[in-house]
């Protein structure tokens, strides 16, 4: 069984630790395992806030500032920037190799 493209959203990191601690329970229940190779934390926080690290099953999560959900990238500030230069990017190719056919 995979589950993936799941997301998780909480107002607080220490709400968001409960989260993990409740994930992790589950998953010990019901024998699943989490890649934290595969798992990022992005923070939308207040610019000068600081960041304490989360952990899962007493192993750090690593973090990111641009995370790629359902094909949409995100980023930390909720700009759309990096999102569009991605699409565009993409339509570029896509017409190009029209051009070629």
């Amino acid at each position: 069984l995979f589950a993936d493209d799941a997301a998780n959203c909480a107002e607080t990191m220490i709400k968001l630790q409960h989260h993990l601690n409740v994930i992790e329970q589950f998953f010990l229940q019901t024998g699943m395992t989490v890649y934290l190779s595969k798992t990022d934390i992005m923070f939308f926080l207040e610019t000068g806030v600081h960041c304490q690290y989360m952990n899962f099953r007493g192993n750090r999560v690593q973090t990111t500032s641009v995370y790629k959900y359902k094909g949409m990238l995100c980023t930390h500030s909720l700009s759309w920037y990096t999102a569009k230069q991605k699409l565009a990017m993409q339509a570029q190719k896509a017409i190009y190799a029209i051009y070629r056919y």
